[in-house]
């Protein structure tokens, strides 16, 4: 064979094997999952080909190029008491957004795609104090931890186990760590009670009786009228019951010095 003939050979072949090499498609694929809370879940996509691509352990964003084109199906492993909302864009256009933990679309071959999947949560904490002001801290296993001054209220929480730790006041004890279950879209109430000083509460009977000294320094008795307001969901083991007490002065003479004794 001439040189030159067998040179030519060689840079067809070699020619056809580069065009052969280059693959058919190359749709690309952005996977994005949202939390303000931080907790994700898992995915796993079925292709046109049959085998699954899965995430791995809380991954947050993974881009997957040179996809065939075809049939795609995703599916999420939503996160405990969640609501899940997927939207799919293609070349920066909102094509669809659903709330569900499954979407199938097609790719064509040169589609770019990013698919959010973002996690909602309706859970509330609310911390308290007596006194109110109070420093605090609540953690949860999930590694989520917020800060503040009572009184707080955090929203949009996932069920987990959360503890409330408080912070010093003067002349005050601290009290007892307090741990609650947060079961999904429910309220837990932290309440964390200081003992200040010598001040104390204590509460006897659902009587309540108002006695005073008039104005003329007699032992005689002027009545009142005690009005309750109770403003608490739940009250845990050991805890106290709050209560707002009005009092209205039935008599025709001023009260001073009160005692009120309570008996609940």
């Amino acid at each position: 064979m001439h040189p030159m003939t067998r040179s030519f050979l060689t840079s067809a072949i070699t020619l056809g094997a580069m065009f052969v090499a280059v693959p058919a498609f190359a749709a690309t694929m952005t996977l994005e999952q949202r939390s303000d809370v931080g907790v994700f879940g898992s995915w796993t996509i079925t292709p046109p080909t049959g085998n699954l691509i899965r995430s791995n352990s809380r991954e947050e964003r993974r881009t997957i190029n040179n996809l065939s084109e075809g049939m795609y199906t995703l599916r999420i492993a939503t996160p405990q008491g969640a609501t899940t909302t997927i939207r799919l864009s293609e070349n920066g256009v909102i094509r669809e957004s659903v709330t569900d933990d499954l979407l199938t679309f097609t790719l064509n071959a040169s589609s770019v795609v990013t698919l959010q999947i973002a996690y909602t949560y309706q859970g509330m904490i609310t911390v308290e104090s007596i006194p109110l002001g109070a420093p605090f801290e609540i953690s949860g296993h999930n590694g989520i931890r917020y800060t503040g001054v009572t009184p707080m209220t955090f929203r949009e929480l996932p069920p987990a186990y959360y503890s409330a730790n408080f912070g010093l006041r003067t002349g005050c004890t601290i009290p007892r760590p307090i741990k609650r279950d947060l079961g999904a879209n429910e309220e837990v109430i932290f309440l964390g009670e200081y003992r200040c000083g010598s001040a104390s509460l204590t509460a006897f009977s659902s009587k309540s009786i108002a006695s005073s000294v008039s104005s003329s320094n007699s032992s005689q008795q002027a009545s009142a009228r005690v009005i309750h307001t109770l403003q608490q969901n739940e009250t845990l083991p050991g805890g106290s019951i709050r209560v707002t007490v009005g009092m209205v002065n039935t008599s025709r003479t001023t009260l001073r010095n009160l005692t009120i004794s309570e008996q609940f």
